[in-house]
């Protein structure tokens, strides 16, 4: 989830470690927000989010009150060797132990 480091939210161990689970939700809304004077390269676009999920072990576990939010904007290339994507993440309901992380840079394919 954009705005909170990979692997820090749900169970850990006792070292901060994930542990995983075995119920995740996730949902993300974008909106794509025409790039000013880009307007002929359909490989770039901008986009405003909004991001919600988290990790639980179990069902007996789960409970809504622990979903995490977060909110930003984004960038995105799809660029002649692979998707490049950069996003900037404000969590919103972000507990005192989650390892937050604003800034995100991305490079792979897409699906």
């Amino acid at each position: 989830m954009r705005g909170y480091d990979e692997y820090s939210l749900g169970p850990q161990d006792i070292y901060g470690r994930a542990l995983g689970g075995n119920i995740n939700i996730i949902g993300n809304a974008e909106v794509i927000i025409p790039v000013p004077f880009l307007e002929d390269f359909k490989s770039v676009r901008f986009s405003g989010f909004y991001d919600i999920g988290n990790v639980w072990a179990d069902y007996q576990d789960f409970d809504l009150g622990d979903l995490r939010m977060s909110t930003g904007l984004s960038a995105t290339w799809m660029s002649p060797f692979g998707l490049l994507s950069i996003s900037y993440a404000l969590p919103i309901r972000d507990q005192k132990y989650d390892e937050v992380q604003k800034f995100q840079f991305n490079f792979g394919a897409q699906f």
